[in-house]
């Protein structure tokens, strides 16, 4: 009896031995499953976008595939059986083997390597031209495949959108002096091979990187009355003050009602005093508030409206990202000290990787370790405009009015500002002053308009006429219900990075949906949308060509517009804001052209502050013509 107690004893100890055992291996996946295997895969070569079908045992709960290195997708996978698996292969990847993986980290991995087979890219057609430190877009099929382009014998980077697009940027380019008129060869290397792989190419000189004030971001405008200004505590410089309108100055015409002022009368010392802040005050951890990411913009600068007043004043720029950088302000011709004697005027600081910015940190707010030497274009969250002596002669006094301090993509110009510039547009599709009516009535079953030419220098906003559009909604909803039109034109414009279109409106203080489609080199139609705001006068509408998202209304054989040229436009009036059946909207129009920029600093000599408008264009629905 007490043997068959101690076996008994024994036997339950085991049991409980095993089943502690279990419990411990289930949760470190490490549970006696068996091990995936492979016995082989067909085909053991094949084009990208091909499947693959992997044969062998035990593919339950497999849940990760690779090739070549190159991860496979959930989506792109599928276990067919517990001894087969079909994946489709990757778009880019190496000769590799085979390995799967399932949920407990077990997995199998092939001797053998599958050796992909990458399509032929195929360049339809160069241009003939390119702008020194320019980009070069061409288009094909397979064009994800090039991996290298050689432009004058070095490097340039080249970026692809999908497979039949691509673009060769040519920033980093050494064209040696007296190259221009010349050819200059590109060449492509791919995966694969790559037919129509090279082309000579007229150099002509760098076009206009960027234009003055586009689409900017503004930071502060001080209109909130809040001072968002820091002193040195215990610095060097005394007798600092700033607040709201401080100064002995009237504010910028388009600035506003308020600005921010610093002053330092009798300067005692020169250093870095003050500073004028955009985001948190302390950049800790890596959840970032107000973040700027430069990478949005082609030549980020900040740019700030300046008054010194009868004084004069010294800046330097200060961020964040990865850790802070810093520098001083210098302008176009080396002077560290600004006295605009009254006026106001733009300032604007490059804030490139190249612009001398000087490491002022060690780790930053994401916990770098300080080691990088150049700016990332990560998320910045932290600006500080830093107000400073250095370089003042003991006893002047520093003034410093500041106004729209904002992000521009370029410099902002001051020969060149909306109100008092007097710019020549790069063409203008239509400025009425002729009293030829252009408009075209459309979809009459839905909506009713009539539009005239109206003589009314009083009120124009531009010349002496404008075009007056009547509308009466039939059928409620998104209806082109008539437009500008234009044809037959051929406006180059391949030598602009940032072509804008522009125009006056006046929607009656009512929102106002514009549709736009414009006819691009090769004649094919490219569509958006906007909305204008409802706005009491006129206001001003510019619409970026680069930004805008097109849809292909034309059967364009291409994925964006070829903005090389304009050989057409409509400018159309949508009735889904007009309201339903019986409502009525006017709708006043003038100036329809094309800029070089955006028109804060392109267009206009009248000294009226109109509202400048950037609509947040988004792809249009088609007309039903």
């Amino acid at each position: 009896m007490k043997k068959i107690n101690i076996l008994l004893l024994l036997m339950s100890l085991a049991l409980l031995h095993t089943m502690t055992s279990c419990e411990n291996e289930t949760d470190e996946f490490d549970l006696d499953f068996p091990l995936p295997q492979i016995t082989a895969f067909s085909p053991q070569s094949d084009t990208v976008g091909k499947t693959v079908t992997i044969t062998g045992a035990n593919f339950e709960r497999i849940s990760s595939i690779s090739i070549g290195g190159a991860n496979i997708t959930s989506e792109n996978f599928e276990v067919t059986s517990s001894t087969s698996i079909t994946a489709t292969l990757p778009r880019i990847f190496n000769a590799g083997p085979i390995a799967v993986m399932n949920v407990f980290d077990r997995g199998a991995i092939t001797l053998d390597n599958f050796v992909p087979l990458y399509p032929t890219a195929t360049v339809s057609g160069w241009p003939s031209e390119l702008n020194a430190f320019g980009k070069v877009q061409i288009f094909g099929k397979d064009l994800d495949m090039i991996t290298l382009a050689i432009v004058n014998g070095d490097t340039a980077s080249i970026s692809s959108a999908g497979t039949t697009a691509l673009v060769i940027d040519t920033k980093n380019v050494n064209f040696l002096a007296g190259t221009i008129g010349t050819e200059i060869e590109i060449s492509l290397t791919g995966l694969g091979d790559v037919e129509n792989q090279s082309a000579f190419l007229t150099l002509q000189e760098p076009a206009e990187e960027l234009p003055p004030g586009s689409e900017p971001r503004m930071l502060l405008d001080f209109e909130d009355g809040i001072v968002p200004w820091q002193e040195w505590v215990d610095g060097p410089v005394t007798g600092e003050q700033a607040g709201i309108n401080l100064g002995a100055i009237s504010p910028h015409p388009s600035g506003g009602d308020n600005f921010l002022s610093v002053l330092i009368p009798n300067v005692n010392t020169t250093s870095w005093s003050s500073e004028v802040f955009f985001g948190d005050v302390e950049p800790e951890g890596d959840q970032a508030t107000d973040t700027i990411n430069l990478g949005d913009f082609r030549d980020p600068h900040l740019s700030f409206l300046v008054n010194t007043g009868s004084g004069e004043a010294r800046f330097a720029i200060e961020l964040y990202e990865s850790h802070k950088w810093g520098k001083w302000y210098n302008d176009e011709d080396g002077a560290v000290i600004v006295k605009t004697g009254g006026t106001w005027q733009w300032v604007s600081i490059s804030l490139a990787e190249d612009s001398g910015f000087g490491n002022w940190g060690t780790v930053g707010w994401d916990n770098d370790d300080g080691s990088k030497t150049d700016i990332d274009f990560s998320r910045i969250r932290y600006i500080k405009l830093g107000t400073g002596t250095d370089g003042f002669t003991i006893g002047n006094d520093y003034e410093a009015n500041i106004d729209n301090f904002q992000i521009t993509d370029g410099p902002v110009s001051n020969g060149d500002d909306f109100l008092s510039g007097s710019s020549t547009p790069l063409f203008v599709f239509f400025d009425l002053e002729d009293g030829v009516n252009p408009y075209q009535a459309i979809n009459e079953d839905k909506v009713q308009s009539i539009a005239s030419v109206v003589t009314d220098p009083a009120n124009a906003p531009q010349g002496n006429r404008f075009l007056k559009v009547d509308a009466d909604v039939i059928t409620a909803g998104w209806n082109w219900y008539g437009n500008y039109t234009i044809r037959e034109l051929n406006v180059d414009i391949k030598s602009q990075l940032t072509p804008y279109i522009s125009f006056y409106v006046h929607n009656g203080n009512r929102d106002t949906r514009f549709e736009m489609q414009l006819l691009d080199a090769n004649g094919f139609g490219w569509g958006t949308n906007f909305l204008t705001p409802a706005n009491d006068g006129w206001q001003v509408i510019t619409i970026n060509l680069v930004t805008a998202s097109w849809s292909n209304w034309g059967g364009a054989p291409y994925q964006a517009p070829d903005l090389s040229a304009i050989t057409g436009l409509d400018l159309a009036l949508n009735a889904e804001k007009i309201g339903d059946a019986g409502a009525t909207q006017t709708v006043l129009t003038d100036y329809v052209i094309l800029t070089a920029g955006s028109v804060r600093s392109r267009i206009g000599s009248h000294n009226i502050n109109y509202p400048i408008v950037y609509p947040q264009t988004k792809a249009g629905k088609k007309p039903a013509f």
